[in-house]
């Protein structure tokens, strides 16, 4: 989702569309509805294939990389893991999935 930070939402994250005109779409966030400009989200109709590369916003806590480095969630089970260098595929320490790495990303192209 493009801007998600602002929201505070999670980039990569998938969100149930409850509602969608033409202007806007209605996601279900835990227990709550939100409205949001149908052009701030990317639409898919089935979940990725390839780990997500997410870069970590700086108001993260816990997590095992630090602000603006990247880290990839899991297709199969949504997990998130620390990326370390530039590799093609990673398998996934809870579900143990291998899977391609999602570095054709619009957002992730030319981190690398």
């Amino acid at each position: 989702m493009k801007g998600a930070a602002t929201v505070g939402l999670r980039r990569g994250a998938w969100y149930r569309v409850v509602g969608l005109t033409s202007r806007e779409a209605v996601i279900a966030v835990e227990q709550q509805q939100l409205r949001l400009p149908r052009r701030a989200l990317e639409f898919a109709s089935v979940p990725p294939h390839t780990w997500t590369l997410v870069p970590t916003p700086p108001t993260a806590r816990g997590m095992a990389v630090r602000a603006g480095e990247l880290y990839a969630v899991c297709p199969g089970c949504r997990t998130r893991a620390p990326l370390s260098g530039s590799p093609q595929s990673l398998r996934c320490q809870r579900c143990a999935g291998t899977y391609k790495v999602g570095w054709e990303e619009w957002f992730i192209r030319g981190r690398r």
